[in-house]
């Protein structure tokens, strides 16, 4: 490359903040390569700023719809004819296909995209699997956030072995368990002082996360702590009608429902369980709240989907619960409140598994390994 650095477009659709995409533009060699971020959204994300600050380029396409995808694929195929990088990079599906096409057609050396779903489309969503194949197709190498995505690409998409990566998402540790505690203020915030035990969700309201699994276990649990706190955070989705009438069995000073925490680290700590339950193996792509949970020594009640399934172990970093079991979910909420050498020992394992198995900086290197490795034609 003559000591120049390696430019490198990364396309991001429909995210206005994510921890992941910041700790990458933070940690990415800036002395090696030449970064351009474009983000695909209906608003200008909150990224945008971030990056500008952190002197990392950035542009932003307005996208509302997949009506847009053809006006939007245009402007990033005049917009790689101009930088002419050698990588291009896309996250998540909309990027993907409004990426890939133009930069297969301006000839990018290397064209690269992160699977972010798993089993989804195939479920629920048939007629989306012909533009997965597509970009199977178009992308040089695909990454798989974890082996789920990784034996759904191969074995249900046919892709050849050769052309899929297995790079997990990376933590900022650091950065997640922080200097600063302010769970204080959201124990206010959200009037959650003098109660307990608070169980805690992290999940959007979509069916296949099994939220509607936790309801009736919360409902049993309130007979021995009637003063506890059911928290629902990220309470957006697709399945929220049916939730709410769900959780009419449960009196309302007993829930809370957020819809957005800025502060999401504090409000882990606020929790005296954590839950997450999806409903098999496969819907789960990958799970972050997993690693956050656990970084974050909250004890975790969860079934084993995505990246859980390859390192979450019954007892012994948590309890693990058989899919779509109110009743399991309970008594793995009870064995963790009733019994705290068992509850400290499952959380400090599980606090040093996720850093020997996630940290960013073991992401980072992985991504730089791919990207010399395809700009050499391997």
């Amino acid at each position: 490359m003559n000591n120049e650095k390696i430019k490198i477009v990364y396309v991001v659709s429909t995210v206005d903040f994510s921890y992941g995409m910041k700790w990458m533009g933070e940690f990415l060699p800036s002395e090696k390569y030449d970064v351009t971020f474009i983000f695909l959204y209906q608003k200008k994300p909150m990224l945008v700023d971030i990056f500008n600050k952190l002197g990392i380029k950035t542009i932003y396409f307005n996208y509302n719809s997949k009506y847009d995808l053809v006006k939007v694929a245009y402007r990033i195929y005049k917009l790689l004819r101009r930088i002419k990088p050698q990588i291009v990079h896309a996250h998540l599906f909309e990027a993907s296909l409004a990426s890939l096409v133009p930069a297969y057609v301006c000839g990018v050396p290397a064209r690269i995209y992160t699977r972010h779903h798993s089993s989804i489309h195939h479920d629920n969503f048939p007629n989306a699997v012909k533009y997965d194949r597509l970009v199977n197709r178009l992308a040089h190498k695909i990454v798989a956030i974890s082996d789920n995505v990784k034996s759904i690409l191969i074995n249900k998409e046919n892709v050849p072995a050769i052309k899929v990566v297995l790079i997990h998402h990376g933590f900022n540790f650091t950065e997640i368990i922080g200097n600063d505690d302010k769970s204080d203020v959201v124990l206010n915030k959200y009037h959650l002082e003098n109660t307990f035990p608070i169980i805690g969700v992290i999940s959007r309201f979509t069916h296949f996360k099994g939220i509607q699994d936790i309801i009736p276990a919360f409902k049993i649990l309130l007979s021995e702590y009637p003063d506890a706190v059911l928290v629902l955070a990220n309470a957006v989705g697709d399945y929220k009608n049916e939730i709410m009438e769900m959780l009419k069995i449960i009196p309302e000073s007993n829930t809370r429902i957020i819809e957005f925490e800025t502060n999401v680290f504090d409000l882990y700590r606020c929790f005296d369980v954590f839950v997450h339950v999806p409903i098999d193996a496969t819907v789960e792509a990958f799970g972050q709240i997993y690693i956050e949970a656990m970084a974050l020594k909250v004890p975790v009640v969860c079934t084993p989907s995505g990246v859980g399934y390859e390192y979450i172990e019954n007892g012994k970093n948590a309890v693990v619960v058989p899919f779509g079991d109110s009743v399991a979910i309970e008594n793995g909420i009870l064995k963790i409140l009733k019994d705290k050498n068992f509850a400290n020992r499952i959380t400090e394992e599980g606090y040093k598994n996720v850093f020997e198995l996630f940290e960013i900086k073991g992401m980072i290197k992985k991504l730089d390994e791919l990207y010399m490795q395809s700009l050499n034609g391997k």
